[in-house]
């Protein structure tokens, strides 16, 4: 069947041939670029801003169980009140943070994981105050075995429910 077609009919029939592959094989490109840029841009418009509040709530979380232990360990109260102050500065922080990661929350699991933090979070900050004032009677190995019994246990937890959301 062939022998009966012109060696001019045959090239011509296999470059058109090739040019057609090529062209399929370029569309099929294209498409699998399109998918790889939207990709792309869903990291950076979503995944990475998220994981950057998520690392500036850890640090300021542990920014806060640091303060709370410069508090226990103040020799006075100035520099309880000090440690007081920078509580509030560090907690104000913590809120604006969390206010900032809320919205870009988009899957149940890491809603999830999120809602576990806040509840611990909640609790970890509730049990703090009655620390504040076990440590503004001046006991400190009061306030060490309570710190080290009760507290610190919770913020280690909230620390992992977060470290478990970062990844």
């Amino acid at each position: 069947m062939l022998s009966r077609l012109s060696i001019r009919t045959k090239i011509v029939s296999v470059i058109s041939f090739l040019l057609l592959a090529m062209a399929g094989m370029g569309l099929l490109a294209v498409l699998e670029l399109q998918s790889i840029h939207a990709n792309a841009a869903d990291i950076q418009t979503n995944w990475l801003p998220s994981i950057r509040e998520l690392g500036n709530l850890r640090a300021n979380t542990i920014t806060y169980r640091i303060v709370v232990r410069s508090h226990l360990l103040a020799p006075d109260a100035s520099g309880k009140d000090a440690a007081e102050k920078t509580l509030d500065t560090v907690g104000q922080a913590i809120d604006k943070t969390r206010k900032a990661y809320e919205p870009m929350i988009t899957s149940a699991d890491e809603r999830r994981i999120y809602n576990e933090f806040s509840e611990q979070w909640a609790s970890y900050v509730s049990i703090v105050r009655d620390l504040l004032a076990v440590s503004r009677k001046g006991d400190v190995m009061a306030s060490l075995a309570l710190n080290n019994s009760k507290v610190n246990p919770i913020g280690l937890k909230a620390d992992e429910t977060l470290r478990k959301n970062i990844e």
